[in-house]
């Protein structure tokens, strides 16, 4: 998983993927499951030919988050059912 963040200044994306760890869950209740693809290519594939834009402009304009400012270095997880989230994760 590689993870880009606008720069504000200058525009470019820059790799922060140091700032994420992936959340694991391994007991989920019975019963409960995803209901929608948590399979990211095929979603942008999808809009890829919806909007006719090649994967790398999809990604720039459906896969974008805003994160809250902080003076200290954050530490996010993610999640492919629950998305980003922000502090302390215990297994």
């Amino acid at each position: 998983m590689s993870i880009k963040v606008r720069d504000e200044y200058s525009g470019e994306f820059v790799n922060k993927t140091e700032l994420f760890h992936l959340a694991v869950i391994d007991t989920i209740a019975s019963g409960n499951h995803a209901w929608f693809d948590c399979q990211y290519s095929a979603v942008y594939d999808e809009l890829s030919d919806v909007f006719d834009k090649d994967s790398e402009q999809i990604s720039e304009l459906f896969g974008g988050i805003n994160l809250n400012e902080s003076d200290k270095t954050p530490l996010f997880y993610y999640h492919p059912w629950l998305g980003v989230f922000e502090g302390k994760y215990s297994k």
